[in-house]
């Protein structure tokens, strides 16, 4: 392996201080704030470190989320992803999403 398993461990880590907001739609609309209920770092060992953001959107919105999005602190769009999540109205939904850095070839 080249990288030290402790440089890409950081690396994973130290890109979350550039996450500032996560956003949805619902049905191809505004893009609305979801609320980011946990976030952490797990790993089954130092090859296989995550970051992970559990996050919920409102109990009163419903309808179907189109996209999510990441954002940085400076308000530019750093991810984003097409979904189709029916959430219905008076519930809520929550959704886990993960990244980490790794080498090729060893993961």
């Amino acid at each position: 392996m080249f990288w030290k398993p402790s440089f890409l461990t950081s690396m994973t880590v130290s890109m979350a201080e550039h996450i500032d907001t996560i956003q949805y739609q619902l049905d191809n609309g505004e893009w609305e704030d979801a609320v980011i209920t946990n976030s952490g770092t797990t790993g089954t060992d130092e090859y296989h470190v995550y970051k992970y953001y559990d996050i919920a959107i409102t109990t009163a919105a419903g309808g179907t989320v189109t996209a999510l999005r990441v954002l940085d602190n400076d308000g530019n769009t750093i991810a984003q992803k097409t979904e189709n999540l029916i959430k219905p109205s008076g519930t809520d939904l929550y959704i886990k999403f993960k990244y980490r850095f790794y080498e090729e070839g060893y993961n």
